[in-house]
């Protein structure tokens, strides 16, 4: 990078400082100054700029990086664009066979609807009136004494919480015990939840301490969730299931694993979350695909099933020269030979080899 600014601009029209920034998004004003940047500046890019290019930069023929892009993600980007050239038309689309679709900048100032940035900003403008007087005319509701609003929550206890089996109180009471402060009204939050279906209003043992680790496990924000999804009674073991399924979702969307969009995955993940309720074998699972580059649900599946394999003891020692077929059963490997049995016994081998020793055997024929 260059110590000094030197006289290297890119042109920008006044127009689009004076009339376009004030009413589009931030992101779509650094799509805009790219565009411009890769259409009139030096290095200018003569094909358009793809997606990907938008995103993360151009790249030079021999593979070293000409720029860093808007620092936007490819998602962020395709959006900005489908305002920015399917309605605005300030950019122009271009398809290209057997390449990514591209974008270049419309210089022609009469083809592009400068009307669609009015349109939409009165939208906007009446979205924002319209929330401001129903919150205005909204009844005044009584908060509840002591609680604080759900995002002031902590999303996870304290790491320093043990129980004391020297400790008599109830392990509800002895959890409230050694939290403080936003700790303490976060766990009553989710007891109270837990138990808005029932009459009596206890908490077993086995169910605070439960509650306690689904907190300590998956956070404030998805253990809430799932105790609000529940219709009547809140199941602890499904409220698990759903908070795992939510954190195996999201580890997969980080890594890029799967389509997190589609029914059928979903559907499968949640068979897999049923058979495989331990978070730390699913991390485990895929780390090691990740590790790996074999980023697939059905080769997670297979660490997990090994894996649970091996903590049984289910799985067969490796024999050398042996392999295992399908239905279980032994057989001898594709490059092993088979040994006829023999009809000597130990003792009369034995006695052949000493009354062989020390005699000459006859030389080979040439």
């Amino acid at each position: 990078m260059e110590r000094e600014l030197t006289p290297n601009v890119t042109p920008l029209h006044n127009l689009l400082i004076d009339q376009v920034m004030a009413l589009v998004t931030g992101e779509e004003w650094k799509v805009i100054c790219y565009g411009v940047r890769c259409a009139l500046g030096p290095g200018a890019a003569d094909e358009g700029i793809s997606i990907a290019q938008f995103a993360n930069g151009r790249q030079a023929s021999h593979g070293s990086l000409l720029d860093r892009g808007t620092g936007l993600t490819e998602a962020q980007v395709k959006s900005c664009l489908d305002f920015l050239c399917d309605t605005l038309h300030l950019f122009l689309r271009q398809d290209r066979p057997r390449k990514p679709i591209c974008f270049r900048l419309n210089l022609d100032g009469s083809s592009i609807n400068w009307e669609a940035l009015e349109e939409r900003q009165a939208s906007w403008t009446a979205e924002k009136t319209s929330e401001v007087i129903s919150q205005a005319t909204r009844p005044a509701t009584k908060p509840e004494t002591g609680m604080p609003a759900r995002g002031r929550y902590p999303d996870y206890p304290p790491d320093d919480v043990r129980l004391d089996p020297n400790d008599n109180q109830a392990v509800a009471a002895q959890v409230r015990s050694l939290l403080h402060g936003e700790w303490r009204k976060a766990y009553d939050e989710l007891v109270r939840l837990y138990l808005r279906g029932r009459d009596e209003g206890t908490l077993g043992s086995n169910e605070a301490w439960a509650l306690f680790t689904a907190w300590r496990t998956y956070g404030f924000a998805r253990v809430t969730n799932a105790l609000q999804d529940s219709l009547d009674y809140p199941d602890l073991a499904q409220v698990g299931r759903t908070c795992l399924f939510v954190e195996v979702l999201s580890l997969l969307e980080q890594e890029r694993i799967g389509q997190a969009s589609s029914a059928f995955f979903r559907q499968h993940l949640e068979e897999l979350v049923e058979d495989n309720p331990d978070l730390k074998e699913w991390r485990y699972a895929i780390e090691e695909a990740v590790v790996n580059n074999k980023k697939s649900l059905k080769y997670i599946a297979a660490i997990l099933k090994r894996r649970k394999l091996q903590e049984k003891g289910d799985l067969m020692p490796k024999v050398e020269g042996l392999r295992v077929g399908r239905a279980g059963a032994d057989r001898q490997g594709a490059k092993g030979t088979k040994r006829r049995a023999s009809r000597w016994t130990e003792e009369e081998l034995q006695a052949a080899r000493e009354a062989d020793a020390g005699k000459e055997w006859a030389a080979p024929p040439d």
